[in-house]
């Protein structure tokens, strides 16, 4: 009884463990999601400012200007993520970011003369940074889904291994009570041997009391079975709550 009680201990804490550790996946699953969700927002579509005509300088600044406001957000808004982005591409992106505000002031300074380099110069810029911007994005989303898929791969792991040392302790418990078992035959068969005729009764009575003891080890090694189908059980209901 003492070790079926220390068996069934072992179990309850293991249950809970699997239940926190699926939990904590779900919550992680959820959360890698989101973040994904939000990363994946698609950076608006490449501009071609030529039809912009020099009585419409003003207006194609204001426009520029709205739109490295627009990208200066977008950027910040990466920056912010730290370890997400990759420091190269963000690099390469602010770098494509000075181009076009240098840009936009050649618009500002532009004559009829210089017009038309003037407006190729900032759509060139412009979709520069839009490119940029696109890899950086891409670039968050991917590294998202490594950390992602190495926190299933974890969980699954620990899953595994909970699921063994389970199964090691049911093995554990049974060969304990086996043991015990063949310990109590041993035991009973010596006193009857070295019994003399005279005391032939109190043997009889010593080998039905082993009968009884077999009878409750054979009772709590089917326990013990019992157990281990319902933890196998349990964690196989766990996994394939995790696949789903």
């Amino acid at each position: 009884m003492k070790n079926l009680r220390k068996l069934s201990q072992v179990l309850a804490v293991v249950t809970i463990a699997l239940f926190t550790i699926t939990s904590c996946n779900k919550t992680k699953k959820e959360d890698n999601k989101a973040t994904t969700e939000e990363n994946s927002v698609v950076v608006k579509a490449s501009e071609d400012f030529s039809n912009y005509t020099f009585e419409q300088k003003d207006e194609l600044l204001k426009k520029t200007t709205e739109k490295l406001n627009d990208l200066n957000t977008q950027i910040a808004d990466l920056e912010s993520k730290g370890e997400e982005a990759s420091a190269d591409l963000l690099n390469t992106l602010k770098a494509s970011r000075e181009n076009l505000t240098k840009s936009i002031e050649t618009i500002n300074s532009a004559t009829a003369e210089t017009w038309n380099d003037a407006k190729s110069s900032v759509t060139k810029s412009y979709n520069s940074v839009v490119d940029g911007l696109d890899n950086v994005k891409t670039d968050v989303v991917g590294n998202v889904e490594g950390v992602k898929e190495n926190a299933t791969k974890k969980v699954e792991d620990t899953v595994n291994d909970a699921k063994e040392n389970v199964t090691n302790k049911v093995n554990d418990a049974k060969e304990s009570a086996t043991g015990k078992v063949n310990e109590v035959k041993d035991n009973v068969t010596n006193k009857v041997n070295e019994k003399s005729n005279e005391v032939k009764e109190t043997a009889n009575q010593a080998k039905e009391k082993a009968e009884a003891k077999k009878k409750e080890a054979e009772a709590k090694k089917e326990e013990v079975k019992k157990a281990g189908e319902e933890v196998k059980n349990s964690v196989k209901n766990m996994k394939n709550a995790l696949t789903n």
